[in-house]
C-alpha cells in the first residue's frame, strides 16, 4: 500500500509515537495525527477525520484498524469502516476482527470501484 494511502492516528502525542514507531522499525507516515494535533481525543472521531482530510479520502472509503473499544467507537462515529485487531483486549465491537495484524493482507485494485476476487472482509473473529 502506497504511503499515500495510509495514516496513523493515535491517542498518544507526537513525541510518543514517533519513538515507538522508530523502535518497531516502522517509517514515519506522511499523515500522522496524534493527540496534540486535536481538541478531543477518542472516542470522539476527529482525530480520524483529520486524516482522511488530509489523505483526501471521504470518510465512508476509509478503513482503520483499531485495537481499542475507544478507537473502534471513534471511527464508527466518524463514519468509518472498522476492524478490530484482537491482543490486548480479546473482543472488540467492529464489523470484523483479525487476531492481529499478521493476519491483514492488502489487494489494492487499479479503479477503487471494481472489486478484486479474494479481497472482500469476512465478519467474526479470525475469519
Amino acid at each position: 500500500m502506497p504511503p499515500s494511502a495510509r495514516a496513523i492516528v493515535t491517542s498518544g502525542n507526537d513525541r510518543v509515537a514517533r519513538a515507538r514507531l522508530r523502535v518497531a522499525g516502522l517509517p514515519v507516515p506522511d499523515v500522522l495525527v496524534t493527540a496534540d494535533d486535536v481538541r478531543k481525543s477518542k472516542p470522539d472521531p476527529e482525530g480520524y477525520l483529520a486524516a482522511a482530510a488530509e489523505l483526501g479520502v471521504a470518510p465512508r472509503d476509509c478503513v482503520v484498524f483499531e485495537d481499542a473499544p475507544a478507537g473502534v467507537a471513534a471511527a464508527r462515529s466518524g463514519g468509518m469502516r472498522v476492524v478490530g485487531v484482537l491482543g490486548t483486549v480479546s473482543e472488540l465491537d467492529a464489523e470484523y476482527t483479525v487476531p492481529d495484524l499478521a493476519a491483514v493482507a492488502v489487494k489494492l485494485c487499479p479503479d477503487p470501484g471494481t472489486p478484486v476476487p479474494g479481497a472482500g472482509l469476512r465478519g467474526g473473529q479470525g475469519e
